[in-house]
């Protein structure tokens, strides 16, 4: 089974901007006001130059949601006055900041456990990135420690063996020897880039299931690709364009592992983006969230005249 693909390349083709899009709303989940912000723009605590300190003796946690449904995006994470903060001989900032994809409408409880995937980035005191990529199902509880699953994962397959409540599937953890360094304000930022894959299979619904994950250290441009399968339809895709980075910008990319047979149409994963943070007991995170692009909108408003 071979697919072609073709560049679109003209601007009047390019991706759906995302401004306008965000917003926070009932499935939202922050109970201690972290996350703030509207549009394209969020910051953690009560400003960006204030940021959130947790006086607790636990880790908090809080996100804000899409208004509108999509099925991936590009967000800019930023952590603030990078160039001068170390939190202590381990950490640069006291917490971890990320994207969450394919969320659920509502929030989760124990009569309504929802799914979905998170990126969460954190720097140690010399600049080096560690993050993770997970996908959580049967969530009843975001504030819970790991969203409520099991810490321990089973070696060989990447889960928790959980049969029953809370699972975590650990995509791939990253942990490299990759070090930001602060621009000419101080801080330093990543790119998280989330987007569907076209299904390859003839008679398959447009996409496999499956999401393709980068997490970047320079700004990548995004170009929409048209693939077409042997099927003859014909599937637009958005992905990072390969000569826009260099080899040495790419700290992690990988691909969830749940395709679907008989693939999966648009609407079935346009769901509810989220920028995530967590802080740590007695730490201040100051830091900044920008959406670049969000990709295949569910929903558009029109102003009325």
């Amino acid at each position: 089974m071979k697919m072609t693909k073709k560049l679109l390349l003209a601007a009047a083709v390019m991706m759906v901007a995302s401004f306008g899009f965000m917003g926070c709303g009932p499935d939202d989940d922050d109970p201690y006001g972290i996350v703030n912000g509207s549009n394209n723009d969020y910051y953690v605590g009560e400003s960006v130059d204030v940021g959130y300190t947790n006086t607790s003796t636990e880790t908090q946690r809080g996100y804000d949601t899409t208004t509108f449904k999509h099925a991936g995006g590009l967000v800019k994470v930023t952590f603030k006055d990078f160039a001068t903060v170390a939190v202590n001989s381990e950490l640069k900032a006291p917490g971890v900041m990320g994207l969450m994809w394919n969320l659920e409408e509502t929030k989760a409880s124990d009569s309504n456990p929802v799914d979905f995937y998170i990126a969460g980035v954190r720097c140690k005191s010399d600049g080096t990135v560690q993050g993770y990529v997970s996908k959580y199902e049967h969530v009843t509880n975001t504030q819970a420690y790991n969203f409520g699953a099991p810490v321990d994962l089973t070696e060989g397959d990447g889960t928790n063996g959980s049969t029953q409540g809370t699972k975590e599937t650990e995509i791939v953890p990253f942990d490299g020897t990759t070090k930001l360094s602060a621009d000419a304000n101080g801080d330093a930022s990543v790119w998280i880039y989330v987007a569907p894959n076209a299904s390859t299979a003839a008679d398959s619904k447009d996409f496999d299931g499956t999401f393709t994950v980068k997490v970047l250290k320079a700004e990548p441009e995004i170009e929409e690709v048209e693939y077409t399968t042997d099927g003859g339809s014909k599937v637009k895709q958005y992905e990072v364009k390969a000569s826009s980075i260099n080899a040495s910008d790419v700290l992690f990319e990988g691909k969830t592992n749940d395709t679907k047979e008989g693939g999966v149409s648009r609407s079935d994963i346009q769901k509810k983006l989220g920028v995530y943070a967590n802080v740590y007991q007695g730490g201040n995170l100051r830091g900044t969230w920008t959406f670049n692009n969000t990709f295949y909108a569910a929903e558009v408003i029109e102003d009325a005249e």
